[in-house]
């Protein structure tokens, strides 16, 4: 199981340099790509299985998180097509969880004055239904988990009418 993330929360001009966006594509990328790549020959012979823990905001990409939602793109790209190159022998499981409840995620963001709102979001999940998830979802060998799993639609919709979750994103994307 794989997971590495770091944030920062501000918009993207507001940076004072670029030093924080590539920590947080190095942390959040290369801390997926490193491992799978000294771990891949022994998965590969064994048939085994890479559970991926991701973001939302990779697939919906909210504001002020503009360096997050792009690593958190980039981590899913890379791992589907991994995927791909590896079909017949490697299984692969994205899971695609929102802000978790009780982690302390959003205060340790490198960037921005982050209400500490983690515990009190309504779009925030538990710890303990994420865990279940991600273990029921990777025991059937599932390539992608939505939580809460009604957001699948994502997916499918966003692509083709992005307009159409501007008021979820605008609510989702303050601060």
């Amino acid at each position: 199981m794989l997971a590495a993330g770091v944030s920062a929360h501000s918009r993207f001009e507001d940076l004072p340099n670029m030093d924080i966006f590539k920590e947080v594509i190095e942390t959040n990328l290369y801390g997926y790509v490193y491992p799978t790549r000294y771990a891949l020959p022994h998965l590969l012979k064994q048939h085994g299985q890479i559970v991926v823990v991701s973001s939302t905001s990779g697939v919906l990409p909210l504001p002020l998180r503009t360096h997050y939602s792009a690593s958190k793109a980039a981590v899913n790209a890379f791992f589907n097509a991994l995927k791909w190159e590896h079909e017949n022998t490697l299984s692969i499981t994205i899971a695609l969880p929102p802000t978790i409840k009780g982690t302390n995620f959003r205060n340790s963001a490198l960037t921005g004055a982050v209400k500490a709102v983690d515990d009190q979001s309504q779009s925030a999940l538990g710890l303990q239904y994420v865990v279940d998830v991600i273990m029921r979802g990777s025991d059937k060998r599932f390539e992608i988990l939505f939580m809460p799993e009604s957001l699948w639609m994502i997916n499918k919709i966003y692509p083709f009418m992005p307009w159409a979750f501007n008021p979820l994103i605008r609510r989702a994307g303050k601060l």
